[in-house]
């Protein structure tokens, strides 16, 4: 378990490393407006290569629908849970984990549309001016949510049958959706990168959490097998 939070520690250390990077190494306003972006000769070359792909745009857009979709299905089964239990102390530690891996999210997200790291290397359709692209977040929403789905069937889904379809349906999610994200050349591709970079040590972090989340729930049913015995003697 320690491991695991020390392996996401120092995967989040170098990706911060990575982000300051981007702002001193080959800054060059390659971008529309006039904007700058790190490591210009390979994302410019990049997006050279690829352009701007509507198709595969549109398939990014859709897939992002579907993996919002499942973290807003898992939030409102979260909160009923909680409610059920009535207390946070009674809840499923694991589904308070999920809550604060989705919370951390939302957080990263916030901090770079207010700490802009670069802008996107094209104007998207219907708006008027460039927003800011870094890390993708479509990219990173996939990782943590089919990422954190995939690690709780394993928890959860004791069919064998049932569970190996549905990892192969949060690999083949993940997996889409930050293909047809950067084929659609909307984003740099160190804002593709960023965004699975930053998504793999959460998750590494959250696998740990959920690690101690077992320990927990091992240690509560001992007490309770223990607590008739002692009564008894």
């Amino acid at each position: 378990m320690k491991k695991k939070y020390t392996w996401a520690l120092g995967v989040a250390a170098v990706w911060i490393v990575f982000v300051i990077l981007l702002k001193v190494v080959d800054v060059k306003a390659i971008g529309p407006e006039g904007t700058s972006v790190g490591f210009a000769a390979i994302n410019g070359a990049v997006h050279d290569m690829l352009g701007f792909n509507e198709i595969f745009y549109t398939i990014s857009k859709i897939l992002g629908y579907i993996v919002i979709l499942a973290g807003a299905c898992f939030g409102v089964t979260g909160v009923l849970h909680i409610f059920k239990k009535r207390h946070l102390n009674k809840a499923d530690p694991a589904v308070l984990a999920t809550f604060a891996l989705y919370f951390m999210f939302a957080v990263i997200y916030l901090f770079f549309e207010i700490v802009i790291i670069n802008y996107r290397p094209m104007i998207m359709p219907g708006d008027e001016h460039v927003e800011a692209s870094f890390p993708s977040s479509h990219s990173m929403l996939a990782v943590i949510i089919m990422g954190s789905y995939y690690l709780l069937t394993q928890r959860y889904v004791t069919n064998l049958k049932t569970r190996k379809i549905l990892r192969i349906v949060c690999a083949v999610l993940m997996v889409g959706t930050i293909l047809t994200r950067f084929l659609s050349g909307v984003h740099w591709l160190t804002d593709i990168l960023g965004g699975v970079w930053i998504g793999i040590a959460l998750i590494i972090a959250y696998d740990g959490a959920l690690d101690d989340c077992d320990a927990y729930r091992k240690k509560k049913k001992r007490k309770k097998k223990a607590a008739p015995a002692e009564a008894a003697a």
